[in-house]
């Protein structure tokens, strides 16, 4: 549940509609790996699906850099597994582009 959805059902005895739009799924291969993602299930990646897929990969490349806690997690995993950081951002973005897109 994302903190959008908790507030919005904050206290009240049946959900609020809208808040299935807000929920997200989690990446269990991702999550064994230390590395926590989540895939929202309000159909966000409409734009995603429209880019051809070297600019959907791309795309996602730009957003796990962005995201500090998410490039921490990819850096610890490439630490501990022996690989190199741009393998492990790589091998990550393909997974995070590939459940973006059949979601």
């Amino acid at each position: 549940m994302t903190r959008q959805a908790y507030v919005l059902n904050f206290l009240r005895w049946r959900p609020d509609g809208r808040s299935w739009s807000m929920l997200e799924l989690p990446d269990p291969q991702l999550a064994r790996l230390g590395i926590y993602v989540g895939y929202s299930t309000g159909g966000i990646y409409e734009e995603l699906k429209r880019m051809s897929p070297e600019e959907g990969l791309e795309s996602v490349r730009t957003d796990l850099h962005a995201d500090d806690r998410l490039s921490r997690q990819i850096r610890r995993h490439a630490a501990r597994t022996g690989i190199t950081e741009a393998d492990a951002f790589e091998q990550v973005a393909v997974r995070v582009y590939a459940q973006r897109m059949n979601s």
